[in-house]
């Protein structure tokens, strides 16, 4: 058992202890890579009720005893129970075998997924994620090379939104189509490199507050719309997002069309060149 003080377990930690058995983690909330990787005799974790998992390095818990047991894999997917919410147990999403695929509904009760989760998982076409989802590891989708939808769940209140995307987190997504930018607060270095497919984005007003793109999170990206949520027709509430190109510009994506949301009528554009758009189908579209 874990002192109460222990907030983070380092990268190797335990690695190679093939004595160990049992582990509460009580409060820890960040494990670091690798970090009980070939404990072979660890069966059991645990964690204390109030336990809020905030980062899950690659191979966590490969070649444990915990890993091995097929009771712990649902449709292909390992998950450790992490705490309680009013829903019920939290999940942390440690991995996703290779042979997931399709179109997947997570747990609404995964709230968050592991750096390299779903790495690789070529026939992974999309994704929903659920209702308590804070934060996505690092590279956890790359490589998914058949995914194109990403649906993040639409009615998170403001104490739980995703408010965590990891770097390189959908690299390598060639058919990604779109994408609704949640409550981050900043996207990070090659989030969407090689994202050829990607043609818009859609972000939410509560990004707004210091959003920033970080240094070719959009390598090789191809975003030609950027549609905002909001009905202001000025830079105003813009004004914190920063350039992926110059992070001292204001307002980013200069070479993307830009639209505010009307549901009212509006034909052509504004006088700054930024157009209206509305919902058809769950789908942003220009008013003509």
């Amino acid at each position: 058992t874990l002192g109460d003080k222990v907030t983070t377990i380092a990268d190797y930690a335990f690695a190679g202890n093939t004595t160990l058995t049992s582990i509460n983690l009580k409060k820890v909330g960040s494990l670091g890579a690798s970090c009980f990787e070939g404990c072979s005799a660890l069966t059991t974790i645990t964690t204390a009720t109030n336990a809020i998992p905030t980062a899950c390095g690659v191979k966590a818990f490969a070649d444990t005893a915990f890993y091995a047991d097929e009771s712990n894999w649902t449709n292909g997917i390992l998950t450790l129970n992490y705490g309680t919410i009013p829903g019920g147990t939290r999940l942390l999403l440690i991995e996703a075998k290779d042979t997931v695929a399709g179109d997947l509904v997570l747990d609404s009760l995964v709230t968050h997924i592991a750096d390299e989760a779903f790495a690789g998982c070529t026939g992974l076409t999309s994704i929903k994620f659920g209702y308590y989802l804070l934060g996505i590891g690092a590279y956890a989708f790359d490589g998914c090379s058949e995914l194109v939808t990403v649906d993040f769940h639409t009615y998170q209140p403001k104490d739980i939104q995703t408010n965590q995307i990891g770097a390189g987190a959908f690299r390598n997504c060639s058919k990604l189509e779109d994408f609704t930018i949640p409550s981050v607060s900043e996207i990070k270095e090659y989030t969407f490199e090689n994202c050829t497919a990607l043609d818009y984005f859609v972000i939410d007003p509560a990004a707004f507050t210091g959003l920033a793109f970080q240094k070719d999170s959009l390598k090789n990206c191809g975003v030609t719309q950027v549609f905002y949520k909001v009905d202001s027709h000025t830079e105003a509430q813009l004004d914190a997002i920063k350039d992926y190109n110059d992070p001292t510009v204001i307002g980013s994506f200069p070479n993307a069309r830009k639209h505010y949301y009307d549901e009212s009528a509006h034909n052509g554009q504004e006088s700054t060149g930024h157009y209206y758009w509305r919902f058809v189908d769950g789908k942003p579209v220009k008013w003509e």
